[in-house]
């Protein structure tokens, strides 16, 4: 299995359909606890038949949103948790506890009310005391699809109870993304944004300070007439390419077939373009986790051998 490119999340999308299930998506199991979708932290791909399976994947968690204010919570509540927690011990999966908090448009403050509401919950319900918990501030709204099945105070401030099934602590540190991007393009892909903050939550599960490594390279364009010779790399990488523009550089041309890049009359070297990719990836993880501690590497390492993709690098 490898991580899923832009590319084929969307073939696979135009042939199944939407990803996010909008009939009964939500089960409400007690009056302060809902069953969500599963969901992959990774979208993955068969590298063999390159087809999507969640059933092979080996990233999927359980969730399980759980109201914040803990006098709330009846005795029907305390039997589902109860429940759930004597599952997952049987099948010996790993249990966390995520707090998320939108009450602020500082995500420090965020971040901080996360932490808080986890911890208060852990004290006031003995069962909850011994499960690992993480605030992720407010990382990850509620799939808007979703918001009508649940309580308005869950949508301002959640915490959810995930089962993986995997073990976060024996995921790999080095994951490849096959990044499709049109020539010279360095925006973000808004579709991109769901598998790199799953595999931010992935790795904020199994470490909560890290530092992670984003090197983006582009595709040696004579890879199938000669070798790229390390000696002659630095001076490709530092040759001048003319830079194309997007009417909408955000919308990819595989969505929006109308949004075909025009040659611009300024130039870019190849190694200042991977700058530019890796470090539009770089912003928007550094927004999403303001306040954590966590640090990101923008590399750009010029021209690369083989097909473009983004290399992540934790440690």
């Amino acid at each position: 299995m490898k991580v899923l490119g832009f590319k084929k999340w969307y073939e696979h999308k135009e042939r199944k359909g939407p990803g996010v299930s909008i009939n009964n998506p939500i089960k409400k199991l007690s009056p302060n606890i809902f069953k969500a979708p599963q969901k992959m932290l990774q979208i993955e791909v068969d590298v063999l038949t390159e087809s999507i399976d969640p059933k092979k994947s080996k990233n999927i968690i359980d969730r399980f949103y759980l109201t914040s204010n803990p006098s709330l919570y009846t005795g029907e509540d305390l039997k589902t948790l109860k429940d759930i927690i004597k599952e997952s011990k049987a099948k010996g999966t790993a249990m966390y506890l995520m707090g998320y908090d939108f009450s602020s448009a500082d995500p420090r403050k965020c971040l901080k009310n996360s932490l808080k509401i986890v911890q208060e919950l852990k004290n006031e319900i003995s069962i909850l005391s011994e499960i690992p918990h993480r605030g992720l501030g407010s990382l990850e709204r509620i799939n808007e699809n979703h918001q009508s099945y649940v309580s308005t105070s869950i949508l301002k401030q959640r915490i959810e109870l995930i089962e993986c099934h995997f073990n976060p602590e024996e995921i790999s540190y080095k994951i490849e993304i096959p990044f499709y991007f049109n020539p010279n393009d360095f925006s973000l892909l808004e579709k991109y944004q769901v598998c790199l903050r799953g595999i931010l939550t992935q790795f904020i599960l199994s470490k909560e300070s890290f530092e992670m490594d984003i090197k983006a390279s582009k595709p040696w364009p004579g890879s199938k007439m000669k070798s790229l010779l390390e000696t002659d790399q630095d001076s490709e990488n530092l040759s001048e390419i003319f830079e194309m523009k997007y009417p909408h550089p955000n919308k990819s041309s595989l969505l929006y077939p109308q949004n075909k890049p025009n040659r611009s009359d300024s130039k870019i070297t190849v190694i200042e373009l991977t700058e530019k990719r890796a470090n539009s990836i770089v912003n928007y993880l550094s927004d999403l986790t303001r306040g954590m501690s966590i640090k990101f590497n923008a590399i750009g390492s010029g021209y690369k051998e083989g097909n473009p993709s983004i290399e992540i690098e934790v440690r």
